[in-house]
């Protein structure tokens, strides 16, 4: 069984929660909404035979970056479940791997507030 992008951003959330809990505290109602992004991002991974998923929470902003390693990604309409995501996101791209491979990275917003 492949391993969910939910579950790997589970683990880098939780340890951010443990790091940052004096100034950052989740969101509950951002967190579900996160949640839903990284379902649509395990469809592109089914879709287009992803190879791997990388979870990085940024110190400054407390956005989450998620990159996920494909062979090849061709996309013919823009009502495509990608488009959908990168609107949603505060950036997205694409860049070549050392392997040849592509990286599609996607920045969400954070799912934390600053403690008042």
């Amino acid at each position: 069984m492949k391993v969910k992008t939910f579950d790997v951003a589970s683990s880098v959330i939780e340890e951010a929660n443990k790091r940052f809990s004096a100034l950052w505290q989740p969101d509950g109602e951002k967190y579900k909404i996160f949640e839903e992004y990284c379902g649509a991002i395990d469809g592109l991974i089914e879709e287009f035979g992803g190879e791997s998923v990388e979870v990085e929470v940024d110190e400054t902003n407390m956005g989450i970056r998620i990159q996920i390693e494909v062979s090849d990604m061709t996309i013919e309409s823009p009502q495509h479940k990608y488009f959908a995501l990168a609107q949603r996101a505060v950036s997205f791209g694409f860049a070549a791997t050392e392997s040849g491979a592509m990286a599609v990275e996607f920045v969400f917003p954070s799912i934390w507030e600053r403690k008042a």
